[in-house]
């Protein structure tokens, strides 16, 4: 009963049911599948698999994956990632293909970091010990970044190509970046695809100080994706923040704990950009994927694929369920909505 509970309030946006006997996914993804259009959702960096879409929306998608770290593409192309030994809720996509390539600027070979922590091996050089060695996670194993983290165990020579080369004339309805500051990069290899619009939504790892010799940061793909008109929707900030000295004592839920990294959501904007119908259509499902409800909406009002009737049981379906996500916003808001009264 609880886990029940618990599924149902963790189900996505797509996955409510309307007043139609139709799930929002079905009828936002009808004009879709009428015109045979297979979304693409391209993920760099993604030796764990690709946990942030719903299998309403995977099931529908071609998914292509690029991990240059041998060990973990092994693991990706054989079904045994790090996250499935643990238990985690991947979805499986319709198509799915991985890669042993890396993203760049430009087709060549480099040299790849192999770092203590597997998740952290980087194009982007050694790390910088004083700076990785003042860095100390509130969660994970105890110790400075640079020991848990990036301490340098050995060097590969892995192939790199450009998004560019390896999109060709196809849109992607989903970009996740997460490459250990070099996602500017990848930006810088895929000019001609964000020229030409044909990335609906990137997904991107940033880091808010510089911890490696080479290393961009938020601002640096903000100024790339701005000149080819992408808008900053959100920052997701789930990542864990840090203090700098091992023996601090003043506890988290006393002190406002240092931001070291985080998820930039980027979208093609609407407004800056003319879209054909379809691009819309495909914008709104995976902005409904990621949660953002009322932007989805207005792009399925534009697209005008969908009947009135339907758009407006999907805003209705969405004003009604409760979510996980809901319930802590409105336990967030409960303070200033009490202080207003007051």
């Amino acid at each position: 009963m609880i886990r029940r509970l618990i599924r149902h309030l963790r189900r996505n946006p797509l996955d409510f049911g309307t007043r139609n006997a139709l799930t929002i996914g079905a009828i936002v993804f009808a004009p879709l599948d009428r015109a045979e259009c297979l979304p693409i959702v391209v993920d760099v960096g993604a030796r764990n698999g690709m946990s942030l879409l719903p299998s309403s929306f995977a099931g529908r998608a071609h998914l292509i994956g690029f991990e240059p770290s041998r060990t973990e593409f092994e693991k990706l192309r054989d079904g045994r990632t790090d996250a499935l030994a643990h238990g985690a809720d991947i979805p499986r996509f319709k198509v799915e293909e991985y890669h042993p390539v890396a993203m760049w600027d430009q087709k060549e070979e480099r040299t790849f970091y192999l770092t203590s922590g597997p998740n952290f091996c980087t194009l982007m050089g050694e790390s910088v010990q004083p700076v990785a060695d003042a860095v100390f996670l509130d969660k994970g194993p105890f110790g400075s970044f640079h020991e848990v983290h990036t301490r340098l165990l050995s060097t590969d020579k892995v192939v790199c190509d450009t998004l560019d080369n390896i999109v060709g004339n196809r849109t992607v309805d989903l970009l996740k970046l997460d490459v250990e500051g070099g996602e500017a990069k990848c930006l810088e290899g895929a000019r001609r695809l964000l020229r030409e619009h044909r990335a609906l939504v990137i997904y991107s790892e940033f880091q808010t100080f510089p911890y490696y010799h080479n290393h961009g940061l938020l601002g640096d793909q903000q100024v790339v994706l701005n000149a080819h008109g992408y808008r900053l929707l959100d920052l997701d900030l789930g990542h864990p923040t840090y203090r700098r000295h091992a023996s601090a004592r003043v506890p988290k839920s006393a002190d406002r704990r240092m931001l070291m990294a985080g998820d930039a959501i980027f979208v093609l904007d609407p407004d800056r950009t003319e879209m054909l119908p379809e691009i819309k259509q495909r914008l709104a499902a995976i902005s409904m994927a990621l949660g953002f409800i009322s932007f989805a909406l207005s792009l399925l009002r534009e697209a005008n694929l969908n009947t009135s009737d339907e758009i407006d049981a999907i805003e209705e379906a969405a004003s009604k369920a409760w979510t996980v996500q809901r319930i802590r916003r409105s336990w967030n808001a409960l303070p200033s909505m009490v202080g207003s009264r007051l």
